[in-house]
């Protein structure tokens, strides 16, 4: 059996409900996606034929991609699993077998490292001077909404019933589906000035919003020395809590759980929309759209 064979088995087994209940959305998506990234480099090949040199060369491809060591360890999981997932009668794994991380080189997640800075106004401004339109409209999207890159990624045009959609004639952004976790389904409402921008900058009326995938984004925010896409993430909530928003209304925007203190739950900010634009208006963008 080839590796491509047994990450399709695998893929469809994912929807399968287990022991410990059913995998959440986002779970499967990036399940998917670093599975479909492995079957690039080694869906050929037999998975009795699959050694440690040949593990490590398709660690370095990852590495040359500039991906941070815990996306590669992520990746390299979900291959470990497609490759134990085959089992015999007795439930087996037929192909298991004892990676020597040193030698296929698989990069160490050092806690100090995960703490990266937030984007600064800058590096914001220069992305949306960089000609090459999808790009700075990722960045922007990000820096203006807060939003965790895998809910950018999945975004769709218009009102999409059931979908994360990015609805321009609203000015809002749900996120419905691609959930991390509970907290994470929300409306996040953009500024008046930056949904108008978006209304010129963004074309089309339907399908999705980015249509790179998600590595050629890191890539060529690398190539651009920009950072990361979770520090813009870090930008919002920097320039939010600079601005002095309300606590229940950033958790809300961000996604996070909410405050659980008796003041708070019976306030019900986070249920007061008209409150929630008024904030988002406030506290405004921290970045200038007039370079574009």
């Amino acid at each position: 059996m080839n590796f491509q064979t047994a990450a399709d088995t695998f893929v469809a087994s994912l929807d399968t409900p287990r022991r410990r209940g059913i995998l959440a959305g986002n779970t499967r998506r990036l399940y998917e996606a670093y599975t479909a990234r492995a079957c690039k480099s080694i869906g050929t090949l037999n998975l009795a034929e699959i050694s440690n040199l040949i593990v490590r060369n398709y660690i370095s491809e990852l590495r040359q991609s500039g991906l941070a060591p815990s996306t590669i360890q992520g990746h390299f999981a979900a291959f470990k699993l497609v490759v134990e997932s085959v089992r015999n009668y007795d439930g087996d794994s037929v192909y298991a077998k004892k990676w020597n991380l040193d030698y296929i080189n698989l990069p160490i997640v050092n806690p100090a490292d995960q703490t990266a800075p937030a984007a600064s106004r800058e590096d914001i401004e220069k992305a949306l001077a960089i000609p090459d339109n999808e790009l700075s409209l990722f960045v922007a999207l990000a820096a203006a909404s807060g939003s965790r890159v895998s809910e950018l990624m999945a975004l769709q045009i218009g009102d999409v019933p059931g979908e994360d959609c990015l609805d321009l004639t609203a000015g809002v952004i749900h996120v419905r589906k691609t959930l991390k976790t509970s907290n994470a389904a929300r409306t996040i409402h953009l500024p008046i000035a930056f949904a108008s921008w978006l209304r010129n900058r963004i074309t089309h009326t339907s399908g999705p919003v980015f249509t790179l995938p998600r590595l050629t984004i890191y890539r060529r925010l690398a190539k651009n020395n920009l950072p990361a896409p979770h520090s813009y993430r870090r930008f919002f909530t920097t320039v939010r809590r600079k601005a002095g928003m309300n606590e229940q209304v950033l958790r809300g925007q961000l996604g996070h759980a909410l405050d659980s203190s008796v003041t708070d739950r019976y306030s019900r900010v986070s249920d007061d929309v008209d409150f929630i634009k008024r904030e988002v208006e406030r506290c405004g963008l921290g970045f200038s759209l007039e370079t574009v």
